[in-house]
């Protein structure tokens, strides 16, 4: 067991160590998120990756990260003046956000857990209509610009090898395929076997894995296969053709590394927990000594003053 004033110590080392942490990272990020907001370059920056991101959605990402890190530092600056200064009152108000966090923590992922199922099946059903309703990207003009949400879907489909939302059949009369089709009933395709287009190149199987110019193994087969897979004709593996889903990949993903999600969400919380009881702890030390000072300067011996 160790003394009560090496308890003491812990404490204000481990929070005044805890809250510099937090205080520097506040700092990285609101200083990143300001700079995202003035710097005018960063749109044309960000062409060079051929995203087409609207300005305004720049902007709402760079207040969100300044408002977060303004809480972090705004938390982490009561834990530091409490534990350095030996303020009960900033200690006990860091107190009760370090317990009100970790409790909405420990309540959400509860949450995530018991109704798992129910936040995966909303998962599909908004994937599947963000596909319909969002993906646009136009696989027959190579030069034309790529907006935000069908970049970072193509670059979805391309590292998880899945199709669609829910299923390849997203793409059925889903804005791209329109589009799509319009151009081919118009120009025809690229290949003479094909009449359209049933799915884009990032649900081929490819060479590569360039999501600016993917290179299907197999354009014809792929666009043939998911033809017949969207028909019903056959819905087996095909050598040309992701047919799994987005969403089973993603809840595949989560099965196979929750465990480590585990770990760390429990890191996570553990670290504020401690931080909560070592507050506890430096309150009551303090409180301690201000009665023993209170004591002693007003009694002197066993006579008072």
């Amino acid at each position: 067991m160790c003394s009560r004033d090496a308890r003491d110590k812990i404490s204000r080392y481990y929070l005044v160590f805890l809250n510099v942490l937090f205080l520097l990272i506040g700092c990285a990020l609101g200083t990143f998120g300001i700079w995202l907001r003035i710097d005018n370059d960063m749109l044309n920056s960000l062409k060079i990756l051929k995203v087409s991101l609207r300005a305004d959605n720049l902007h709402l990402a760079c207040y969100i990260m300044i408002a977060v890190a303004a809480c972090i530092i705004f938390i982490s600056f009561f834990g530091c003046c409490g534990a350095c200064f030996e303020k009960p009152g900033c200690l006990l108000f860091y107190a009760v956000l370090c317990l009100l966090i970790l409790l909405s923590q420990v309540t959400i992922a509860a949450l995530a857990f018991v109704y798992k199922d129910k936040v995966f099946n909303f998962l599909k059903k908004r994937m599947s209509y963000d596909v319909k309703h969002k993906y646009q990207r136009k696989f027959f003009d190579p030069t034309a610009e790529v907006d935000a949400f069908s970049l970072y879907w193509d670059i979805v489909q391309v590292n998880m090898r899945c199709c669609g939302g829910g299923e390849p059949k997203d793409y059925e009369n889903s804005l791209w395929y329109n589009i799509t089709k319009e151009h081919t009933d118009t120009h025809g395709t690229t290949e003479p076997e094909l009449t359209r287009y049933f799915v884009p190149d990032t649900c081929c199987v490819l060479h590569n894995k360039n999501v600016e110019k993917p290179d299907p193994v197999d354009r014809v087969k792929c666009q043939k296969d998911a033809d017949e897979y969207i028909r019903k004709l056959h819905n087996g593996v095909t050598d040309y053709l992701h047919v799994y889903n987005c969403h089973r990949r993603l809840k595949d993903w989560f099965e196979k590394n929750g465990v480590y999600i585990l770990v760390v969400v429990c890191c996570v919380c553990a670290f504020q927990f401690f931080g909560f009881i070592a507050a506890c702890c430096l309150i009551s030390s303090i409180k301690r000594e201000n009665r023993m000072y209170l004591y002693n300067s007003v009694y002197q011996g066993d006579k008072p003053i």
